[in-house]
């Protein structure tokens, strides 16, 4: 493709045209300037003129008037025959030498031993043990420190497993709860007691375990059947631990009245369901008249009043005075 651009330029305008002549020259070789007068030369800048061949004048043969050819490049020096120059080798970027190997890791270190057993005491030892925390349950202040020895003794494993720790607490408390001999000396149960919500509960349930344990364990001794005139030492003890569990909400307060008004209604059973009434009145009094409804509070009153044996009257007293009832064969109140 061709392209003619026609310029009139004036003489102060030269340098510039010539500036644009050789930017165009920087782009192509093909750029050839034509005078008015028809004749083509390139364009040269005023500093290059000084140097350039001289230019002959008139008609070329090898072109029409006015038109000049460079002259002709001097050819290329021949090749000799025979000549064969060792090709250059690109130099080409290899990779990388490989890195040192890296020392191998050292070996783990060994696991640490697991830690020995705990050796276990012998269980008549334990019990006594435990038994002897339990006394110092009687000094109200001993409380915080017997419960956390008793934690730390439960969770040491020295008893074996956990079910084996939990059967030997229930042995040892059992036997010192519901020794006949506390029965004789006038010592209650209820400091005893005030251990078991302190139990732990995690990550074995000590305390629920316990729990579980100890109610059937009492009400199988108070439902036994018994002479009406029984020696009330046999079951006081549990009559007692009865109400420390009603009253640690241990057993509901609906659940213990009717197990009473149960018990009352059967003569083999008459005596021991008295005691558990007048512990239970003496030990829960609030919680009976905030948790049991009316009707059932009416109903363990009508079984009370049911009561015929005189040997129960201090008892039937000593209840009514409590939860506020009039006293069977009393009197009525007179009218204000």
């Amino acid at each position: 493709m061709k392209v003619s651009i026609e310029l009139d330029i004036e003489p102060h305008e030269v340098d510039l045209a010539t500036e644009l002549i050789n930017a165009l020259r920087q782009l192509t070789d093909h750029v050839r300037v034509r005078s008015k007068g028809g004749e083509v030369a390139p364009l040269q800048t005023p500093a290059a003129a000084q140097h350039a061949p001289p230019r002959p004048a008139g008609p070329q043969a090898n072109g029409p008037p006015g038109f000049y050819e460079e002259p002709a490049k001097a050819p290329a020096p021949a090749i000799p025959a025979g000549f064969n120059p060792a090709p250059q080798r690109p130099h080409v970027v290899g990779p990388p030498p490989p890195a040192a190997p890296r020392p191998p890791a050292p070996p783990p270190a060994p696991p640490p031993p697991a830690p020995a057993p705990p050796q276990q005491l012998d269980r008549g030892q334990i019990m006594e043990g435990i038994k002897q925390m339990l006394r110092m349950l009687e000094d109200p202040d001993k409380l915080p420190d017997v419960t956390s020895s008793m934690e730390q003794l439960l969770k040491s494993g020295v008893m074996g497993s956990p079910d084996d720790a939990l059967l030997t607490l229930l042995e040892a408390f059992s036997n010192m709860v519901f020794d006949p001999e506390h029965v004789q000396e006038g010592k209650s149960v209820v400091p005893y007691m005030s251990l078991l919500p302190r139990l732990p509960d995690e990550p074995y349930p000590f305390k629920t375990k316990m729990r579980d344990a100890l109610i059937p364990k009492v009400l199988k001794h108070l439902t036994a059947k018994r002479a009406v005139a029984v020696d009330r030492t046999e079951f006081f003890a549990h009559a007692e631990a009865f109400a420390s569990l009603v009253q640690l909400d241990f057993v509901s307060i609906p659940g213990a009245v009717q197990t009473i008004i149960t018990l009352l209604k059967k003569p083999e059973n008459r005596c021991a369901a008295v005691t558990m009434l007048g512990k239970t009145v003496e030990m829960c009094y609030l919680q009976l008249g905030q948790r049991c409804a009316p009707a059932d509070l009416a109903k363990l009153q009508a079984a009370l009043t049911a009561v015929s044996e005189p040997l129960f009257d201090y008892d039937k007293q000593y209840i009514c005075e409590f939860m506020g009832w009039a006293q069977p064969g009393a009197a009525p109140a007179p009218a204000q």
